[in-house]
């Protein structure tokens, strides 16, 4: 994670998105959802950032990835399901908020 962090500049650190049930076309791809994470600048996190919204496409998002951590981790949801990923770098999203 430290290693994409130096590259991804300046940039925000998504750690939390919630809304992917109403806020996420199937379809299309496309989504915007509220969001919340770190600001990142010259590789270090700056500061927490909270009821921000992050917009794109899916598909395109799966395209612009450019570095896959080794630091898979899976959290389980309620017992039942559960959920995970690697920290990911990717370009060309749109963020708007705090």
């Amino acid at each position: 994670r430290e290693e994409l962090l130096g590259k991804a500049g300046t940039a925000v650190m998504i750690t939390f998105m919630k809304g992917a049930h109403a806020g996420a076309n199937a379809v299309s791809g496309d989504f915007s959802l509220e969001s919340k994470g770190f600001l990142v600048e010259d590789g270090k996190i700056v500061r927490a950032v909270e009821e921000i919204t992050v917009a794109g496409n899916f598909f395109q998002m799966l395209k612009d990835i450019t570095a896959v951590a080794n630091d898979l981790k899976v959290n389980v949801e309620d017992g039942a399901s559960c959920c995970g990923a690697p920290t990911v770098l990717v370009s060309g999203l749109a963020i708007a908020g705090a």
